[in-house]
C-alpha cells in the first residue's frame, strides 16, 4: 500500500474537495435552471393600494411571480382585485405593454377615453405609450390578471 506524505494528501483532499464543490455546483445549477416552480398561495406577496392612480377604493395586487422568476422582461405578473365600486384609475404606459385577462365579475374599461363593458373571459391589451382605466360596476368583485411586459 502506498504511503503518502502530508502534502500529497493535502493535495488530493484539496483536489477532491474542489471535484466536489463544482460537482455539486453544476448540479445546483443545473437544478434551478431546468426545474418548474411552484409559488403556494400563502407564500405570494399580496399588496393593498389606495386610490391607485387616483382610482376609488382599494386594489389588491397578488404578485403570481417575483422579481427573480420575471427575470427583468416583465414588470408585473399579477391577480388583481377591485371590489365593488373600486376602480384602478386611468395611467399611461411607456416602455412596456400591458394585458388584463377578465377572470370575473363585470366593469368599464376606459380604453384611451373609449369606454368598454368588459366581463369574465374579456382579453384586454394597453399598447406601449397608450393608457387605460378599469372599474368594477358589478355586485361582485372583479377579478383578473395582469402582465406587463417590458420593451
Amino acid at each position: 500500500m502506498p504511503r503518502f506524505c502530508r502534502m500529497e494528501k493535502r493535495y488530493y483532499l484539496v483536489k477532491l474537495i474542489a471535484f466536489f464543490l463544482m460537482r455539486c455546483y453544476n448540479e445546483f445549477d443545473n437544478f434551478f435552471r431546468r426545474t418548474s416552480i411552484m409559488i403556494s398561495q400563502g407564500e405570494r406577496n399580496v399588496r393593498t393600494v389606495k386610490n391607485m392612480y387616483s382610482g376609488a377604493g382599494e386594489v389588491v395586487i397578488e404578485s403570481l411571480l417575483g422579481a427573480n422568476e420575471l427575470n427583468e422582461k416583465c414588470g408585473l405578473f399579477a391577480r388583481v382585485t377591485l371590489a365593488k365600486g373600486c376602480e384602478l384609475g386611468y395611467h399611461t404606459h411607456h416602455g412596456e405593454t400591458e394585458t388584463y385577462y377578465i377572470l370575473s365579475g363585470r366593469g368599464i374599461y376606459d380604453d384611451n377615453g373609449v369606454k368598454l363593458s368588459v366581463n369574465a373571459g374579456d382579453v384586454l391589451f394597453c399598447r406601449d405609450g397608450c393608457g387605460h382605466a378599469i372599474s368594477n360596476t358589478g355586485d361582485e368583485s372583479l377579478g383578473f390578471i395582469a402582465l406587463i411586459i417590458k420593451g
